[in-house]
């Protein structure tokens, strides 16, 4: 069964309390703000330029660049790594349909310094077809639940996007 991402949001939201739940095991859980610069993300293309309508992968990586350990709950990469594209013109690129998501489980964990490697993903799984030749700037951001163990619980906390990773470039060939 495929689900919108539209429609998902609030399942979202619903799992991962669910999820932070089971984690703590009766634990407290507080609910806090996002401590500030934790990951990084580096994305990267399965190669550098395409024909009109060829499929285009990325693969993220995300690197736990504080001296704590984390985890990350899992979103399908659409709701968990949105996607930013940017024409040559500087212009933002709408999707061209919804975007599919087909699970959402698990969860990352992430000791100081470690990389967590993500799949190759179509960017058409976001809802992105690139048909009009021309250069393209791609970018992505952290999004969802984080968190850490402390001598009291859980602390829980919501990133909204405040990782962006690195710019990939991509030409659409005419």
């Amino acid at each position: 069964m495929s689900l919108r991402i539209s429609d998902l949001r609030l399942i979202a939201v619903v799992v991962a309390s669910v999820a932070l739940v089971a984690a703590a095991q009766s634990s407290e859980i507080r609910i806090v703000p996002y401590p500030g610069h934790l990951f990084t993300i580096q994305l990267e293309a399965d190669k550098h330029a395409y024909q009109p309508g060829e499929p285009i992968k990325l693969r993220a990586s995300i690197t736990n660049v504080s001296g704590q350990p984390y985890s990350i709950l899992y979103w399908p990469p659409p709701m968990m790594l949105p996607l930013l594209i940017l024409d040559s013109h500087g212009t933002r690129v709408t999707p061209t349909t919804q975007g599919v998501i087909e699970r959402i489980s698990g969860s990352y964990q992430l000791a100081p310094g470690e990389t967590v490697n993500l799949g190759w993903v179509a960017i058409s799984r976001y809802g992105y077809a690139l048909i009009q030749p021309g250069n393209y700037i791609i970018t992505t951001s952290l999004c969802g639940v984080g968190n850490k163990r402390t001598s009291r619980g859980v602390d829980s906390f919501m990133m909204k996007g405040e990782e962006r990773s690195n710019p990939v470039n991509i030409r659409i060939l005419p």
